[in-house]
């Protein structure tokens, strides 16, 4: 019976083992995905700031340049 037991606990001790190597596996999965969702947040909110830093004096020069065609 001892020697079940054992057997039992070696065989456990590897089952624990595999696990924690793939929770490790996804713990890191998940930190990766993480990451890229914070680094796409910000390339969306720099493009934004961005468009509305720099396309406003675009359209007036747009603007500008071609009301002398329109009021013709």
């Amino acid at each position: 019976m001892d020697e079940d037991w054992r057997r039992l606990l070696a065989e456990q001790t590897a089952d624990i083992a595999q696990i924690k190597k793939e929770v490790h596996r996804v713990y890191k999965y998940i930190r990766g995905q993480r990451l890229l969702g914070y680094i796409k947040i910000a390339i969306i909110i720099l493009t934004i700031v961005a468009g509305v830093v720099y396309l406003p004096p675009l359209i007036r020069n747009l603007v500008s340049q071609l009301s002398p065609l329109i009021s013709k």
